[in-house]
């Protein structure tokens, strides 16, 4: 037996929106979280810049942290990422990745400005 539906168009709406950027992704992100966390948070998850599915993968762990997500590169935490995370005053920092996404470096320089920070990650993305 074939049973159809019927599809209802709903009516077009115009939704409020605000367009938030930053310099670079990072400072895009740090835009959306002074935006969105304008009081500070508990925590705080970082996740790699350079690879889309890192971000991706760790937007569901900040979601149920009520957190603000990060970025950062392989290299060094960017300084408006580390400002963000003292404006912030976060108890915990929540590195989504291993060595491969968040390089043991940068985690330390987050755990520094943050000492309950720790990673979270498994065998793949």
């Amino acid at each position: 037996m074939l049973v159809g539906l019927a599809a209802t168009a709903l009516p077009a709406r115009a939704l409020p929106f605000e367009r938030l950027e930053g310099a670079d992704r990072y400072g895009t992100v740090v835009r959306i979280s002074q935006d969105s966390f304008p009081d500070g948070a508990d925590a705080v998850v970082v996740a790699s810049g350079e690879s889309l599915p890192d971000g991706l993968a760790a937007a569901p762990a900040a979601g149920a942290f009520g957190a603000p997500l990060l970025l950062v590169p392989r290299t060094t935490t960017p300084d408006a990422v580390l400002a963000e995370l003292r404006r912030l005053h976060p108890q915990l920092v929540v590195v989504a990745g291993g060595d491969g996404a968040v390089p043991q470096p940068v985690f330390d320089e987050l755990a520094r400005e943050v000492p309950e920070t720790e990673r979270l990650w498994g065998t793949g993305r």
